[in-house]
């Protein structure tokens, strides 16, 4: 399976923000400059969303382990 496309902003205590079905990690960028003076963001584009490629969804498992690398 491909990487998933992320983006790590800022310092401090991670936090990483998921979007919903539909969207892609955009849809985070109002709250991005007042997260990233206080947290380490992590956007991450679903698989098919944003600048992610789409890749079938045959394992969930594995999905999920994308979104922990």
């Amino acid at each position: 399976m491909a990487r998933l496309a992320h983006k790590i902003v800022g310092t401090g205590p991670d936090l990483v923000l998921l979007h919903g079905w539909g969207l892609n990690s955009g849809v985070w960028s109002s709250l991005l400059p007042q997260l990233s003076r206080y947290f380490r963001v992590t956007l991450i584009d679903l698989p098919g969303h944003g600048e992610s490629r789409m890749q079938p969804l045959t394992d969930l498992d594995k999905l999920v382990d994308q979104v922990l690398e």
